[in-house]
């Protein structure tokens, strides 16, 4: 599977938080990994749409499609959640050079904006991710907090 580098800043004081209010913090991360990964990976296949591909996607066969990651699921070991997302690099035309492009092809603007390659947009599209997994926790604490 993919890494895609995204570093979710200011999570951890808010799981500390959530952890030191006595509430169990698995479950509501595993749910926000999961969103995010969702988002992810619906967010890969607008951006391998037609329009956005070398040639206007004349050239695509679906294989790169097929190697993006769906339905992932938070896997933990111990105190470490981890998840997939992007392209499964174990498939053919994972999507690597469209992120990057090469001499004769320009690079996927979009794919660049999730995946990196383009600074600003890439830390606009992370900050993003990271908001969206603060707002299931802040969901999460206002409901079970405030509903005490």
């Amino acid at each position: 599977m993919a890494k895609t580098g995204i570093e979710l800043k200011g999570l951890a004081e808010l799981i500390i938080a959530v952890d030191e209010a006595g509430l169990n913090v698995r479950p509501v991360l595993t749910n926000a990994l999961e969103q995010m990964a969702e988002t992810v990976a619906d967010d890969t296949m607008e951006a391998l749409a037609p329009q956005h591909l070398p040639a206007q996607g004349r050239y695509s066969t679906g294989a790169t499609e097929a190697s993006v990651v769906q339905n992932s699921k938070v896997e933990w070991s111990g105190n470490r959640a981890t998840i997939g997302l992007g392209f499964d690099k174990s498939k053919p035309n994972n999507g690597q050079r469209l992120i990057t492009g090469t001499p004769r092809m320009k690079p996927d603007i979009q794919l660049q904006r999730i995946y990196g390659g383009w600074a600003r947009a890439h830390n606009a599209y992370q900050k993003g991710l990271t908001d969206d997994v603060k707002e299931v926790f802040l969901d999460y604490i206002q409901r079970t907090i405030g509903g005490k």
